[in-house]
């Protein structure tokens, strides 16, 4: 079965075993690590930013989009 997907940028602001905290445009969304494909972080000494695809349906559920 084929899952669109969205991309999700922001800020990482936390991280627990099963789910990251990210800041997407101002809103912090706890995105559960199950559901994410192609996953990259870019950490710095200032802040951690994290590119990931997550589904479309869990993307609009969350108001992403």
């Amino acid at each position: 079965m084929s899952r669109e997907m969205f991309i999700v940028e922001g800020d990482l602001l936390r991280e627990t075993p099963a789910a990251y905290l990210i800041d997407f445009g101002g809103d912090e969304y706890w995105v559960p690590k199950s559901l994410i494909e192609d996953e990259n972080i870019e950490r710095t000494l200032k802040r951690d930013m994290i590119s990931c695809a997550v589904p479309e349906w869990f993307a609009i559920e969350k108001g992403m989009i």
